[in-house]
């Protein structure tokens, strides 16, 4: 047998004519070459080669994913190069983008779809044998400020500051005299 870069593998077929020839782990193939597998006899007549074309079964590794915030316009990351990246936004819609040649990803977020942080966010990588990555979770990061809060009328006899803000936020009130 001979690999792509022209390493010669031998080995004998059983009295059933059955060979198993082992490939160094250092000559693994990335799908797509060629090996030419021919058979030798005693006289040392050579048949043709058949030739085999490596399938590739190796599914990329998960994607990389930059930190998406509640203001990312953007998901991007690096992924194998040429893959299809697969981005799923918490209310499942898909969204997709090749990675160039380098690796690097990027998709647009629509417009319509905002993210108050602590969402999270699904991207997976297939390559063009359709091998998909394990799934990369990442959590969206909450970047954006409170509105600012709605004050109810404060006169001199009042005792309290009330009014409306975002839930769950600290609300501070500051005195004239500090």
């Amino acid at each position: 047998m001979e690999l792509p870069n022209g390493t010669e593998l031998t080995g004998v077929a059983d009295d059933q004519g059955n060979h198993g020839i082992d490939i160094p782990a250092n000559k693994k193939s990335r799908g797509g070459e060629q090996l030419k597998v021919t058979s030798t006899d005693a006289p040392r007549n050579k048949s043709t080669a058949a030739i085999i074309e490596v399938q590739d079964t190796t599914p990329p590794v998960a994607p990389t994913v930059s930190e998406v915030t509640s203001e990312s316009p953007q998901v991007s990351g690096t992924a194998e190069a040429g893959s299809t990246v697969k981005v799923e936004l918490p209310d499942g819609t898909e969204l997709t983008g090749i990675a160039d040649d380098q690796g690097n990803y990027t998709i647009d977020l629509p417009s319509n779809k905002k993210f108050n942080g602590g969402e999270s966010i699904k991207v997976t990588s297939t390559d063009a044998s359709g091998n998909k990555s394990d799934e990369k979770v990442i959590d969206v990061k909450d970047t954006t400020p409170p509105v600012t809060p709605t004050v109810s009328e404060v006169t001199s006899e009042s005792t309290q500051v009330t009014g409306i803000g975002e839930p769950g936020s600290t609300v501070k009130v500051e005195l004239p005299d500090g």
